[in-house]
């Protein structure tokens, strides 16, 4: 299966990264690796997660971490919407989403296993 990441999940990660490398820059990169790690699982078989609070959504967390990723099955697709840590407040459905420049290495991992998607 196909997996394709919208912008948004791979911002998640560059936060999440940046946040954990201020402190601890190889266990920034381990969790990311864990988190990239679980959704090319998710490509193998896209029923590991549970149904997700939105409809048509699905929710897998990351073993070892406190991240879930939130994807959906569209066709032949994996779409990576969200990657959210688990003591994050989750969003309000009607707010919009403000986000910060997008951390290259993610995204040239990202982009590596496939693509990203709008």
């Amino acid at each position: 299966m196909k997996i394709c990441w919208l912008e948004k999940a791979a911002i998640d990660l560059e936060e999440s990264y940046e946040f954990i490398s201020f402190d601890n820059p190889p266990a920034a990169a381990s969790e990311i690796n864990k988190v990239l790690e679980a959704v090319e699982l998710l490509s193998m078989n896209p029923a590991l997660g549970k149904a997700g609070r939105v409809a048509k959504t699905r929710e897998l967390v990351v073993a070892g971490t406190p991240y879930i990723v939130i994807y959906r099955v569209k066709g032949n697709r994996l779409e990576i919407l969200r990657i959210f840590h688990s003591a994050r407040q989750w969003p309000d459905k009607n707010r919009k989403w403000m986000y910060t420049r997008v951390f290259q290495h993610c995204l040239n991992r990202v982009r590596n296993c496939n693509q990203i998607c709008d």
